[in-house]
């Protein structure tokens, strides 16, 4: 996008817009790999936990967006759940898209 540093409010409209052009159902997006499109595209640098934070509210506010759990063991030994592989339901197929 450019240089300018944009502001914090906005990572929410660009991690919706990540959504809409890189993923679907072939290709799910890790909350690193949304966090290094933002960094790239809009130069945000933003941490894990504010991803998964935008990604929740998303889902919040209605968004269709799937994505997988996984269970991993801290260094502590504490079960911890992590969520990975986030893909918006886009409205329409890609073959739909071709015939409208």
């Amino acid at each position: 996008m450019n240089d300018l540093k944009q502001p914090k409010k906005l990572l929410i409209l660009y991690i919706l817009d990540i959504l809409r052009r890189y993923s679907d159902e072939e290709h799910r997006l890790s909350q690193k790999q949304i966090a290094d499109i933002l960094a790239r595209e809009y130069s945000m640098k933003v941490n894990r936990k504010a991803v998964k934070a935008n990604l929740l509210d998303l889902m919040d506010f209605g968004y269709e967006i799937e994505y997988s759990e996984a269970t991993r063991t801290s260094k502590a030994g504490e079960a911890e759940t992590l969520c990975t592989d986030f893909r918006l339901v886009h409205d329409f197929s890609p073959e739909e898209l071709m015939l409208l």
